[in-house]
């Protein structure tokens, strides 16, 4: 995921350049709707620009390769019939390059799920934590963004998602648990079960226990993550 300077993403100016993309991305797409002759056009030329971006191995060298954006839009729409304008090589530049970005991100999270496992397996843990994000705490807190965690047994795959947000109908927070069934060589979500959102912390800790404790398998559930 990307993040601020310094930390494991390592490219200064990666954050604003990814909110520029998704900008671009969210002023080209309404555009279509006024326009739906081009629309096949422009999602093509996204495509392909997107797809001329796969040899890009990483968000960093993904960022370097922007100043070359809006000429591949160019190169890109020129393919393509019908008119488009300067200011929509921009839109299309940064529409696929937030396509790319998404696609990277992706095989970051697998990559690090996977060594997450794979660490977990060697030490021998029954659970291991597959991804969290947020301010952790007890409870943890649903600001400056909401917390997320998901939790694997190793041995069959069950998955516990705990989250905080903000509660829209109060100053509080909601807090959730989900089952998952996950694959447990990649952590890769295979099925969705029983979802609650509670807003008090105390029963949200003993769902999280009972969620722990659901059969997944003939062995026994083992104790969770500390």
């Amino acid at each position: 995921m990307p993040g601020a300077p310094g930390d494991a993403s390592g490219a200064p100016g990666l954050p604003a350049l990814v909110r520029r993309w998704e900008e671009a991305e969210r002023r080209l797409y309404p555009a279509m709707l006024v326009d739906p002759d081009g629309t096949v056009a422009r999602m093509r030329a996204v495509r392909a620009i997107a797809d001329r971006l796969r040899a890009i191995p990483d968000a960093e060298a993904l960022a370097r390769a922007w100043e070359r954006g809006p000429g591949l839009a160019r190169e890109a729409l020129a393919r393509e019939p019908g008119f488009f304008g300067e200011a929509e090589l921009e839109l299309v530049a940064g529409a696929a390059f937030a396509l790319r970005h998404r696609e990277l991100a992706a095989e970051a999270a697998r990559r690090e799920r996977r060594r997450r496992i794979e660490e977990a397996e060697r030490a021998g843990c029954a659970w291991v934590v597959l991804g969290e994000r947020g301010v952790a705490g007890d409870p943890p807190a649903p600001y400056p963004q909401p917390y997320r965690r998901v939790e694997m047994r190793l041995v069959d795959g069950l998955g516990v998602h705990v989250f905080v947000e903000p509660d829209p109908d109060s100053e509080g927070a909601l807090y959730g648990v989900e089952v998952l069934r996950l694959d447990p060589r990649s952590g890769e979500i295979l099925g969705e079960g029983e979802r609650v959102v509670l807003r008090d912390p105390a029963e949200w800790r003993r769902a999280i226990e009972r969620a722990r404790r659901q059969p997944g398998s003939d062995r026994e559930p083992s104790d969770p993550p500390r």
